[in-house]
Protein backbone atom coordinates (compact mmCIF):
# COMPACT_ATOMS: atom_id res chain seq x y z
CA UNK A 1 0.00 0.00 0.00
CA UNK A 2 1.52 3.33 -1.04
CA UNK A 3 1.54 6.38 1.22
CA UNK A 4 -1.11 8.01 -0.95
CA UNK A 5 -3.45 5.01 -0.80
CA UNK A 6 -2.79 4.71 2.95
CA UNK A 7 -3.77 8.36 3.40
CA UNK A 8 -6.92 7.83 1.33
CA UNK A 9 -7.80 4.70 3.34
CA UNK A 10 -7.42 6.58 6.62
CA UNK A 11 -9.57 9.42 5.32
CA UNK A 12 -12.32 6.93 4.51
CA UNK A 13 -12.54 5.89 8.16
CA UNK A 14 -15.25 7.84 9.95
CA UNK A 15 -14.66 10.23 12.79
CA UNK A 16 -15.24 9.19 16.40
CA UNK A 17 -18.46 11.22 16.40
CA UNK A 18 -20.06 8.84 13.87
CA UNK A 19 -18.68 5.66 15.43
CA UNK A 20 -21.02 2.77 16.25
CA UNK A 21 -19.06 0.31 18.40
CA UNK A 22 -20.05 -3.38 18.48
CA UNK A 23 -18.45 -5.57 21.19
CA UNK A 24 -16.89 -8.77 19.83
CA UNK A 25 -15.02 -10.08 22.89
CA UNK A 26 -14.61 -9.45 26.62
CA UNK A 27 -12.05 -10.88 29.01
CA UNK A 28 -10.17 -10.04 32.19
CA UNK A 29 -7.94 -7.84 30.00
CA UNK A 30 -10.83 -5.74 28.70
CA UNK A 31 -13.43 -5.32 25.98
CA UNK A 32 -12.75 -5.43 22.22
CA UNK A 33 -15.16 -3.63 19.87
CA UNK A 34 -15.18 -2.58 16.25
CA UNK A 35 -16.77 0.48 14.70
CA UNK A 36 -19.48 -0.77 12.36
CA UNK A 37 -19.44 2.56 10.49
CA UNK A 38 -15.71 2.18 9.76
CA UNK A 39 -15.96 -0.99 7.66
CA UNK A 40 -15.18 -0.10 4.02
CA UNK A 41 -14.44 -2.57 1.25
CA UNK A 42 -12.54 -1.81 -1.93
CA UNK A 43 -12.00 -4.75 -4.23
CA UNK A 44 -10.66 -7.71 -2.26
CA UNK A 45 -9.57 -5.53 0.66
CA UNK A 46 -11.41 -3.87 3.50
CA UNK A 47 -10.43 -1.34 6.13
CA UNK A 48 -11.89 -1.01 9.60
CA UNK A 49 -11.24 0.37 13.06
CA UNK A 50 -11.34 -1.57 16.32
CA UNK A 51 -10.79 -0.63 19.93
CA UNK A 52 -9.67 -2.27 23.15
CA UNK A 53 -10.89 -0.81 26.43
CA UNK A 54 -8.58 -2.22 29.09
CA UNK A 55 -10.20 -3.52 32.28
CA UNK A 56 -9.29 -2.51 35.82
CA UNK A 57 -7.30 0.36 37.22
CA UNK A 58 -4.39 1.47 35.08
CA UNK A 59 -1.14 2.57 36.66
CA UNK A 60 -0.13 6.19 36.06
CA UNK A 61 0.79 6.74 32.42
CA UNK A 62 -0.57 3.37 31.26
CA UNK A 63 -3.16 3.31 28.47
CA UNK A 64 -6.84 2.77 29.31
CA UNK A 65 -7.76 2.13 25.67
CA UNK A 66 -6.25 1.63 22.23
CA UNK A 67 -7.70 2.19 18.77
CA UNK A 68 -6.33 0.30 15.78
CA UNK A 69 -6.96 0.82 12.07
CA UNK A 70 -6.48 -2.39 10.14
CA UNK A 71 -6.66 -3.58 6.56
CA UNK A 72 -7.97 -7.05 5.75
CA UNK A 73 -7.32 -9.02 2.58
CA UNK A 74 -10.43 -11.14 2.18
CA UNK A 75 -9.21 -13.85 -0.24
CA UNK A 76 -6.01 -14.50 1.73
CA UNK A 77 -7.80 -14.03 5.11
CA UNK A 78 -5.01 -11.82 6.40
CA UNK A 79 -4.99 -8.66 8.47
CA UNK A 80 -2.42 -5.90 8.90
CA UNK A 81 -2.06 -2.99 11.28
CA UNK A 82 -2.23 0.42 9.58
CA UNK A 83 -2.27 2.64 12.67
CA UNK A 84 -2.31 2.29 16.44
CA UNK A 85 -3.16 4.96 19.03
CA UNK A 86 -3.35 4.45 22.78
CA UNK A 87 -5.22 6.79 25.12
CA UNK A 88 -5.25 7.60 28.82
CA UNK A 89 -9.07 7.27 29.00
CA UNK A 90 -11.49 4.48 28.03
CA UNK A 91 -13.29 4.46 24.67
CA UNK A 92 -10.40 6.00 22.72
CA UNK A 93 -10.73 9.31 24.53
CA UNK A 94 -8.43 11.58 26.47
CA UNK A 95 -4.76 12.27 25.93
CA UNK A 96 -2.85 10.30 23.30
CA UNK A 97 -0.14 8.21 24.93
CA UNK A 98 1.34 6.66 21.81
CA UNK A 99 0.65 6.76 18.08
CA UNK A 100 2.21 4.67 15.33
CA UNK A 101 1.35 4.45 11.64
CA UNK A 102 2.63 1.87 9.18
CA UNK A 103 2.98 2.71 5.48
CA UNK A 104 3.22 -0.98 4.58
CA UNK A 105 1.22 -3.11 7.03
CA UNK A 106 2.58 -6.59 7.76
CA UNK A 107 -0.22 -8.94 6.74
CA UNK A 108 -0.70 -11.90 9.08
CA UNK A 109 -3.20 -14.77 8.82
CA UNK A 110 -6.39 -14.42 10.86
CA UNK A 111 -6.46 -17.60 12.92
CA UNK A 112 -9.48 -19.61 14.08
CA UNK A 113 -10.43 -19.06 17.73
CA UNK A 114 -8.87 -15.57 17.70
CA UNK A 115 -10.50 -12.19 18.24
CA UNK A 116 -9.59 -11.43 14.62
CA UNK A 117 -12.35 -13.77 13.40
CA UNK A 118 -15.27 -11.36 14.07
CA UNK A 119 -13.26 -8.58 12.38
CA UNK A 120 -12.68 -10.80 9.33
CA UNK A 121 -16.38 -11.69 9.17
CA UNK A 122 -17.48 -8.06 9.63
CA UNK A 123 -15.16 -6.87 6.86
CA UNK A 124 -15.33 -9.79 4.43
CA UNK A 125 -18.75 -11.33 5.10
CA UNK A 126 -20.18 -13.98 7.41
CA UNK A 127 -18.88 -16.79 5.18
CA UNK A 128 -15.24 -15.69 5.55
CA UNK A 129 -13.34 -18.52 7.22
CA UNK A 130 -10.15 -17.95 9.22
CA UNK A 131 -6.94 -19.95 8.89
CA UNK A 132 -6.65 -22.99 11.18
CA UNK A 133 -5.67 -22.22 14.77
CA UNK A 134 -2.02 -22.37 15.81
CA UNK A 135 -0.45 -22.50 19.25
CA UNK A 136 -0.88 -19.21 21.16
CA UNK A 137 2.80 -18.24 20.80
CA UNK A 138 2.70 -18.62 17.01
CA UNK A 139 1.32 -15.18 16.19
CA UNK A 140 1.22 -11.78 17.83
CA UNK A 141 -0.67 -10.19 14.95
CA UNK A 142 -3.35 -7.66 15.80
CA UNK A 143 -6.60 -9.47 16.36
CA UNK A 144 -4.96 -12.88 16.70
CA UNK A 145 -5.32 -13.32 20.44
CA UNK A 146 -7.41 -16.28 21.56
CA UNK A 147 -11.07 -15.29 21.56
CA UNK A 148 -13.12 -14.98 24.71
CA UNK A 149 -16.90 -15.10 24.59
CA UNK A 150 -18.52 -11.66 24.78
CA UNK A 151 -19.73 -12.50 28.27
CA UNK A 152 -16.86 -14.79 29.29
CA UNK A 153 -14.11 -14.36 31.83
CA UNK A 154 -11.17 -15.71 29.86
CA UNK A 155 -7.79 -14.15 30.57
CA UNK A 156 -6.91 -14.06 26.87
CA UNK A 157 -5.73 -10.67 25.63
CA UNK A 158 -8.29 -9.20 23.24
CA UNK A 159 -6.90 -7.77 20.03
CA UNK A 160 -3.36 -9.09 20.33
CA UNK A 161 -0.23 -7.01 20.40
CA UNK A 162 0.06 -3.82 18.39
CA UNK A 163 3.83 -3.59 18.63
Amino acid sequence: MTRKSLAVALLLLPTAASAEWRTVAESAIGRMSYDTASVHAQGNRAQMRYRIDFAGQARAGAPRSAVMDVVLDCPSRTMGLVAFTSYDQPEGKGKTIEHQAFATPKMDPVRAASTGVPLLKAACGDNAEPHPAQPAAASAAPGNAPAAPATGTSKAAPGGSAK
